[in-house]
């Protein structure tokens, strides 16, 4: 990257982010101590209500910092940039309303899985993409080339969420549509255009964009000027013949 000049910092134990060319973020780096439990009417965690062995993601403004794995006690200690703006995720999700522990657990945040293992939020799906010239525009479920784009893509979506997607047009090919595992998914007013709501049952399905060769139309023979010769040596054929028999009724 790009050298920063004239730049002092004195200090131990402090994180610094940089932001572009010369803007960075320093903060003091501070231990924290967490303990995970579970508790659907309390908001301390108690020696009965402590899970333990959970990876815990540490997010510091918007972004992980860290991955730690509380142990048999629900405990895990570790050292993050002292900001604002920390956040706690298991699995993806967050944990909402960490608050500072009492009793046992006295100078912990407490981290209180409840709504994580009820709530165990989004479904994902995986779907395969192809963009594949076929043979026949009636079978798309089995193409029968090759694709003619970027290879297959496998994508994940979010069951529940609307998906919509645009088909290139592509020289030398026509476009036949949009098909999910075999089914028209196309919009009626435009085959390029493919919008659907993603269901549990689209895990391993393909999305295929059929395409397929335009064969080009054999050259025309021009036969302007042919037709132009045939007629003109008629024409001469017929006045010879003419000439000729004037001549001959001369005489």
């Amino acid at each position: 990257g790009n050298v920063v000049e004239n730049f002092t910092l004195s200090g131990e134990n402090l994180y610094v982010k940089w932001t572009g060319d010369t803007e960075a973020s320093i903060a003091k780096m501070v231990p924290i101590t967490v303990v995970t439990y579970y508790d659907t009417s309390s908001d301390q965690p108690t020696l009965d209500t402590v899970v333990g062995g959970q990876n815990i993601q540490v997010f510091i403004e918007g972004e992980q910092y860290v991955v730690i794995v509380t142990d048999a006690s629900g405990k895990a200690t570790t050292s993050v940039p002292n900001f604002p703006s920390l956040a706690f995720k298991l699995n993806g999700l967050t944990i909402q309303n960490p608050s500072p522990a009492t009793g046992a657990y006295e100078d912990c945040i407490g981290l209180n899985l409840k709504e994580v293992i009820e709530y165990p939020g989004a479904t994902y799906v995986s779907v395969t993409v192809r963009y594949v010239a076929t043979s026949s525009l009636q079978n798309q479920a089995l193409p029968t080339s090759v694709d003619i784009l970027s290879g297959p893509t496998v994508i994940v979506l979010t069951v529940g969420d609307t998906q919509s997607y645009e088909a290139p047009d592509v020289e030398g090919f026509s476009f036949g549509g949009w098909y999910l595992n075999g089914v028209a998914k196309s919009d009626s007013r435009d085959l390029h255009l493919c919008t659907f709501l993603v269901t549990s049952d689209m895990d391993g399905a393909t999305l295929l964009a059929s395409y397929a060769a335009v064969t080009p139309e054999p050259e025309k023979e021009d036969i302007g000027p042919t037709i132009a010769m045939v007629a003109l040596a008629f024409i001469i054929a017929m006045a010879a013949l003419i000439y000729v028999l004037v001549q001959t009724r001369r005489f």
